[in-house]
């Protein structure tokens, strides 16, 4: 209940930071949300093929038949991509073990802050108190200025 309720607030680029999701997945709707959110900027992410079966924490089973490579950006800078599965489930964009280990964070409930040593950012939980990462943290201007640094696989072409 508590996970439908804060994913019903988490906005384009959020994703949750799960140390129990193994793979980075989420849900139709919130897939559909980063599309929308990306296109208004000139971009898109990348469709690929996959057979993947999620089990979550009510013991149903959803098998992914796609999965999306997204451009990410942290403090206004292009840092590569992100993998993300999706299920036919509602379901809040998870941020995986593997990412979490990837991008060395540490998540600390008692400071109530994401610490990516990656990046070397720190992150505020939400007011909810949840971890919660946006990879879409750019802004129109700083979008123009890493624009070149962005492959041509991500840009809508016209």
């Amino acid at each position: 209940h508590e996970v439908l309720l804060a994913s019903s607030v988490m906005k384009a680029g959020d994703l949750w930071a799960d140390s129990g999701c193994v793979r980075g997945v989420g849900g139709t709707k919130g897939h559909r949300q980063f599309r929308d959110f990306l296109k208004r900027y000139g971009l898109k992410p990348v469709a690929l093929k996959c057979q993947e079966t999620f089990q979550f924490g009510d013991g149903n089973s959803q098998t992914s038949t796609v999965r999306w490579l997204y451009p990410t950006f942290l403090d206004g800078e292009f840092k590569g991509h992100l993998d993300q599965c999706e299920v036919k489930v509602d379901c809040p964009q998870l941020f995986s073990k593997n990412m979490l280990k990837t991008w060395d964070v540490d998540l600390c409930f008692g400071k109530q802050e994401i610490r990516i040593g990656r990046f070397k950012k720190t992150v505020p939980f939400t007011d909810n108190q949840l971890p919660i990462i946006n990879i879409f943290d750019f802004t129109e201007q700083s979008l123009k200025k890493c624009w070149h640094k962005i492959p041509e696989q991500f840009k809508i072409q016209k």
